[in-house]
């Protein structure tokens, strides 16, 4: 590894702390702790770098054990939202640790701009309601990331971020009209194109004012991936769908058929197709 990564190792004699810290490794399921840590009955192992602890989708300014109780976490959300400097440093740790392991691209940053407080699955994935800031960010995080050689992919177009339903278990719809797309979900696509973005994930949603077909996601479009993204934006790189085993898509279509639709829309790569052979 470019950077020396130690492990050590924190006794603790108060059982009920222990208890707390296991129960957030345990609640965090290596998504969203921003460290990674194995427990036992007492202690508690740690993976440090010399600025900040490692995890493949969320890196943190933590550099004490003392400063990960569990209900503290809150403000090391707040610190990764401070700057984009310090999000352009997450991103090239991001970058490192993905090169090290091998990994090409980097589904992040979320360009999802997150005014729908019934979201049930962006939430924090995003970087907030403000569609500059979050243009702002993301386009920090992708530096920091493809300046490691690591490609970044902006998602989820054209924005999950004004919806009420999970697209893994249904196709959420928004309603607006293509002038509120353009002014709010599509701002931060926009911006981050022209900054050099690599490539885009296409999500599974039901447009209308893009695809006057009823229940027809957005990643099987021929008018989302190749007429907006595509033409209109004039993004020229790689397109993944989101998994095309989720309810969102796989409900409304069966295997094969999905994978033929996604790649007739212009999609370059399909993501968990369900029956390979057959698509």
């Amino acid at each position: 590894m470019e950077e020396k990564i130690s492990k050590i190792k924190y006794h603790y004699e108060n059982k009920k702390y222990c208890k707390i810290l296991r129960k957030f490794a345990k609640n965090s399921r290596g998504e969203t702790s921003g460290f990674i840590v194995d427990y036992s009955e007492n202690f508690i192992i740690i993976q440090e770098s010399n600025d900040f602890d490692i995890l493949g989708y969320f890196v943190f300014p933590i550099s004490t054990i003392e400063e990960i109780r569990y209900n503290n976490f809150d403000k090391y959300y707040e610190k990764i939202l401070k700057g984009e400097k310090l999000i352009e440093n997450v991103g090239e740790l991001m970058g490192k640790e993905s090169r090290r392991m091998g990994v090409h691209f980097n589904f992040a940053p979320v360009l999802d701009i997150n005014t729908n407080p019934k979201n049930p699955i962006i939430g924090n994935r995003s970087f907030g309601e403000n569609k500059v800031n979050v243009t702002e960010k993301a386009i920090a995080l992708m530096k920091g990331v493809q300046n490691q050689g690591v490609f970044s992919t902006g998602k989820h177009f054209p924005g999950h971020g004004d919806t009420s339903i999970d697209s893994h278990l249904g196709l959420p719809t928004l309603s607006f009209s293509k002038e509120h797309l353009d002014k709010v979900e599509l701002y931060p696509y926009n911006k981050i194109i022209d900054e050099g973005l690599v490539s885009v994930m296409v999500a599974h949603l039901d447009v209308p004012s893009l695809e006057f077909r009823q229940n027809y996601p957005t990643s099987t479009s021929y008018n989302v991936v190749t007429n907006l993204l595509q033409k209109e934006l004039k993004f020229d790189g790689l397109i993944f769908t989101d998994a095309l085993n989720m309810k969102g898509v796989s409900k409304f279509k069966k295997p094969g058929d999905v994978d033929l639709d996604a790649f007739l829309a212009g999609n370059d790569i399909l993501l968990f197709s369900e029956n390979v052979p057959i698509g």
